[in-house]
């Protein structure tokens, strides 16, 4: 009786847990979090997954500090292995220092033909085989707003989600994943890298092979964000997402304070495109879409917007630009900005 009984005991810790959970941080903010937990998974799965991929040797190019072994033929005691100097050459038996610096396996199975065969030592038929016995050590910087920004070693072929996840990923509260760069070493080319699109829509086009001495860049935010004021516990300012909806800003703000919110009157200010300083001012009842799962009412909402939760069925609109006024410039004097809502 008694081993049943803990049996029975254990089997609802999980359930009495979740219900805890729930009951402390509400029913939309455990889902938040959920939904963050599998968004970091999902992108750590893609990452050992791109880690395990086993790399093409064709289409790697050999530089200093690579290690390769050549086979001439079936002449075992011309077989070398050898290490590639820092001016790219490799010195072979015969024909002395040949230059692979810069070529693809291929290639260079090709150029030490040639001169084996130019030489005069094989004919045509001649076979050589070239194997790659040990990578030199590729480096990457990863800068900007990352949790560890740094340089960083990598195998050959990995790319740029392996780099970031090697920097701890981008800083949440200030790292702007939409403007992110991946510059060349050497040509300087400057590619534009969307890392949401990356991390939560799972796009991998922008997914590029790294090269050394390559740099990942991830900027800071621009001011792109939407301001929650009025009767809620934790007005402030959030950072704009792609698909941030009331919901979310409502939820970052801390949900609404009871018997004071007056989440049926939840009052929008939304900047018009192309006209500086003018708004557009519209009503949302968001009690609509929390009783009833009327998802019209759960906006989508734009850089800019200013959301005001009232106490009166009169919302004072200059009280609404003050306090937004107000929450900008301190967030431009200090360093600490007002983000409590980080990007996935």
């Amino acid at each position: 009786m008694m081993g049943s009984s803990r049996a029975a005991d254990s089997s609802i810790i999980p359930t009495m847990r979740m219900d805890a959970l729930v009951s402390v941080l509400g029913v939309r903010s455990v889902w938040l979090v959920l939904a963050r937990v599998v968004c970091v998974v999902w992108a750590c799965c893609v990452c050992v997954v791109l880690w395990c991929q086993p790399y093409e040797d064709e289409e790697y190019r050999l530089g200093p500090n690579d290690v390769i072994t050549v086979r001439v033929g079936s002449e075992s005691d011309l077989t070398t292995q050898a290490p590639i100097l820092y001016d790219g050459t490799i010195s072979l038996p015969l024909i002395g220092a040949v230059k692979v610096g810069g070529l693809t396996v291929s290639e260079a199975e090709r150029e030490i033909k040639r001169l084996y065969v130019d030489g005069g030592y094989f004919t045509d038929l001649l076979v050589v085989t070239v194997n790659i016995f040990q990578y030199r050590p590729l480096r990457v910087n990863v800068v900007g707003f990352v949790t560890n920004p740094g340089q960083y070693s990598i195998r050959p072929g990995d790319r740029v989600l392996v780099a970031l996840t090697l920097a701890g990923g981008a800083n949440n509260s200030v790292g702007d994943l939409r403007r992110a760069v991946l510059i060349r070493k050497g040509s300087g080319e400057q590619i534009p890298l969307d890392l949401y699109a990356m991390l939560v829509k799972g796009d991998l086009s922008q997914n590029y092979r790294l090269e050394d001495g390559d740099v990942i860049s991830v900027p800071q935010q621009l001011n792109d964000a939407v301001i929650v004021t009025g009767a809620v516990p934790q007005p402030g300012r959030i950072a704009y997402r792609d698909g941030l909806r009331l919901s979310d800003a409502i939820a970052a703000a801390g949900g609404m304070i009871p018997n004071v919110s007056m989440l049926s009157k939840i009052q929008v200010q939304r900047p018009v495109r192309n006209r500086p300083g003018q708004y557009e001012r519209f009503e949302v009842n968001y009690v609509l879409f929390t009783a009833k799962n009327d998802w019209t009412q759960n906006i989508e909402l734009r850089a800019g917007d200013i959301l005001y939760v009232p106490t009166t069925k009169t919302p004072d609109f200059n009280r609404i630009n003050v306090l937004a006024n107000i929450l900008f410039t301190l967030n431009a004097l200090t360093a600490r900005n007002f983000n409590i809502f980080p990007r996935f």
